[in-house]
């Protein structure tokens, strides 16, 4: 049976799930699910400008400033409020909210207890959810997703794959991209750069000019600032602040020794390969 050829109650068509409630045409302005769950009501929501907008489920709420393309749905507790505006395919549910001048497009999802403010965009097949939260001008697309307690703010940019989780912050002009990921208490900020396979943890902070890729790990406190430069399967797993030079390496550093100066001396000063480095510090013990 086709839905124009579906008895209408008194709450509408009855439908099987949600995408079934996403295909109703626009002529429909209500619609019912009755599953072992119970029932789940679903009205239509007008838009500002008065067109037919997306369904929002009765538990959920759209305000009247808000806009609800036709296809996008607001579903459990969630929160389209202000001037927020959510289109295409986009799913708005849970207990987020999206708020502010925000816009969610394409297929993005935002959901659980996450927030979306400001005047952040969320769009391709991007995923915030858990506590995450997204203010500012912030722009996360492609797949990456945003989860647990973390916050991205400002003008920070995610794309690709990339993921930032636990309570990590990526603020300022940062750009994650390729499958970095940013976690623990990390922050990266300013305008710092983390593509590749970068994995920034625990309190690891990255700001200024630095850049990372490749494999580069960061972990414990390791500070890489101004215009520092990691590539390749270098890995950091200590305190230490490197603020200057090029560094690549298949060896990982555990403790904040001499070398660490050496690394930055020697590499932004005479630009020695790094195995030349190791030999000296040999020489020195």
């Amino acid at each position: 049976m086709e839905f124009a050829d579906k008895p209408k109650g008194p709450k509408g068509v009855e439908v099987k799930n949600l995408e079934e409630v996403r295909l109703l045409d626009e002529s429909f302005s209500s619609a019912y699910i009755a599953g072992k769950g119970g029932m789940r009501f679903f009205e239509r929501h007008t838009n500002p400008d008065f067109s037919v907008g997306g369904f929002v489920e009765s538990s959920a709420f759209a305000a009247s400033t808000a806009y609800v393309e036709s296809k996008a749905l607001v579903l459990g507790n969630a929160k389209v409020a202000d001037s927020a505006q959510v289109f295409d395919r986009s799913i708005i549910k849970g207990n987020a909210t999206v708020k502010g001048n925000a816009i969610i497009e394409n297929s993005a999802v935002v959901s659980d207890y996450a927030q979306v403010c400001g005047a952040s965009i969320i769009k391709n097949n991007a995923l915030i959810r858990d506590n995450a939260i997204i203010d500012g001008s912030a722009f996360v697309s492609g797949f990456a997703q945003v989860c647990n307690h973390a916050i991205v703010s400002g003008y920070a940019k995610l794309v690709d794959y990339s993921y930032v989780g636990g309570h990590s912050k990526v603020c300022g002009h940062a750009y994650i991209g390729n499958e970095a990921k940013i976690t623990g208490n990390a922050e990266v900020r300013e305008n710092a750069i983390a593509i590749g396979r970068a994995f920034v943890t625990d309190s690891s902070k990255v700001y200024g000019n630095a850049h990372l890729s490749g494999n580069v790990l960061l972990s414990d406190n390791a500070r890489v600032f101004g215009n520092a430069v990691l590539a390749g399967d270098t890995e950091i797993r200590c305190y230490c602040e490197i603020s200057e030079g090029y560094l690549s390496s298949n060896k990982p550093f555990y403790s904040n020794d001499a070398i660490t100066k050496y690394i930055q001396h020697y590499y932004h000063t005479y630009k020695v390969d790094i195995s030349e480095l190791e030999k000296i510090m040999r020489k020195k013990e």
